[in-house]
């Protein structure tokens, strides 16, 4: 594969070709160049209604939110999507396919402000490597830490649905008897004993593909008011996460890091700015790939959505953006109405206060909707809810990775797109806030 710069976005190509690649050539004649030189070549570009129907070429856009038409995603799309909701039709996306790579102009500003000198090239590269070698083995072998009850209920999941995508649960807790508790009860579950289960010790925790992150330093009580609990499980959670980043960071960890406690968006990009800080702060993009960083927590809202939203949202609705209150529900992609989307958001932004009127934390929906379920529907490739890195940030959306991700196209609402952009442009201002 080689990478050309054209205008505001990078090309992938499975052949060498360099004379499309200044800036005054136009879209229809590079087009037009592509189709002559590689019929088999798809091409995406912004300001295009569709894409370009040539089938294989990989494209990436400058990943700053400019065509939120497509999730900002280009790549391989089959022309056998559903018209109705837009799922593509099974067998028909060709597996050997990477998507695309929509990050690499905002890694090479991050890389300039920090004074470092890598090549978009060479960062695709090392990309490349890292995912596909965590894509090699199969079924996976996963490490869990936190058996609190989101973390005891997601390994219940693992343990009940990953047959034939897990090979290994390895368990770890501070508290030494909850491990060797959990060992015990998940060893005799008698379903899939084929997946083995066992103790392991804070060093081995990324021995495996894939690490799950469920630790939390703050839950809020039953009957304690609160306006925004991810908020203030943030600097809580962040300070307890940096650790686990810098040991990944420590170790090579070349496999996947998924988090799972809240706030999980953020918490991704803690890890993903933690695990490339030296010992003195100072940034040097020597720890986890943007890419190998994922977020589990849309899953539930995505099942909440359907509870409140019936038939109309399960066959046609989405669920976008952050796992809080800036989440944007959309009652059907086809046929976007904006109060009703607005209302069912609502719905789902309060569905956890219900459980907790009734004198209950509510962690099981949560636990295997967002946990166990997306994570095996991860690891499989297929189509799923969780958050990947953006254009700096970590938004959820429905995809699935190859081991590349690979997202929906659709052609939103306008309303609905400056929803998602308004949730997006928040959730960086958290950030920056956070940050500084």
């Amino acid at each position: 594969m080689y990478l050309y710069r054209w205008e505001n976005i990078i090309l992938e190509l499975p052949f060498e070709k360099q004379d499309f690649s200044e800036c005054e050539i136009s879209k229809e004649t590079m087009t037009e160049h592509l189709k002559q030189e590689n019929p088999n070549t798809m091409i995406y570009l912004r300001g295009f209604e569709a894409p370009c129907h040539l089938s294989k070429a990989i494209i990436a856009y400058n990943p700053h939110l400019v065509d939120w038409k497509h999730h900002e995603s280009i790549g391989q799309f089959s022309d056998a999507l559903d018209p109705q909701i837009g799922f593509p039709q099974g067998g028909q996306q060709e597996e050997d396919q990477p998507s695309a790579l929509v990050n690499v102009s905002w890694i090479e500003k991050r890389m300039a402000r920090e004074g470092l000198s890598v090549s978009a090239q060479s960062f695709f590269e090392t990309l490349r490597a890292c995912l596909e070698s965590s894509a090699l083995q199969e079924p996976k072998s996963v490490n869990l830490l936190g058996l609190g009850d989101v973390g005891l209920t997601l390994a219940i999941g693992l343990k009940l649905l990953g047959q034939g995508t897990i090979k290994k649960i390895g368990l770890y807790d501070i508290n030494p008897k909850q491990r060797r508790r959990m060992m015990i009860e998940l060893s005799q579950i008698i379903v899939n004993p084929e997946i083995e289960v066992v103790e392991i010790e804070a060093s081995d925790l990324f021995s495996g593909d894939a690490f799950i992150f469920c630790a939390s330093k703050y839950v809020p009580a039953v009957g304690e008011k609160v306006d925004d609990v991810r908020m203030m499980q943030l600097a809580s959670n962040a300070s307890l996460i940096k650790g686990y980043a810098q040991m990944a960071r420590e170790q090579q960890y070349k496999g996947l890091f998924c988090v799972v406690s809240d706030p999980v968006d953020l918490l991704c990009r803690a890890v993903f700015d933690y695990s490339n800080q030296d010992q003195n702060a100072a940034f040097d993009f020597k720890g986890l790939l943007p890419d190998q960083i994922i977020g589990f927590g849309l899953g539930v809202m995505h099942g909440r959505a359907a509870y409140y939203g019936g038939e109309e949202y399960s066959r046609e609705g989405r669920v976008f953006g952050p796992h809080g209150k800036d989440l944007v529900v959309a009652n059907s992609i086809e046929h976007y109405n904006e109060e009703r989307s607005l209302s069912l958001t609502e719905k789902v932004i309060t569905a956890n206060l219900e459980v907790r009127d009734l004198g209950y934390k509510p962690y099981i929906a949560p636990a295997i909707s967002s946990g166990a379920y997306s994570i095996i529907n991860m690891l499989k490739g297929q189509w799923h809810y969780s958050a990947q890195f953006l254009g700096g940030q970590f938004w959820g959306n429905y995809h699935r990775r190859s081991p590349w991700v690979i997202y929906e196209s659709h052609t939103f609402n306008q309303a609905l797109m400056t929803r998602m952009e308004n949730a997006y442009e928040r959730l960086g201002q958290i950030w920056e806030t956070f940050g500084a």
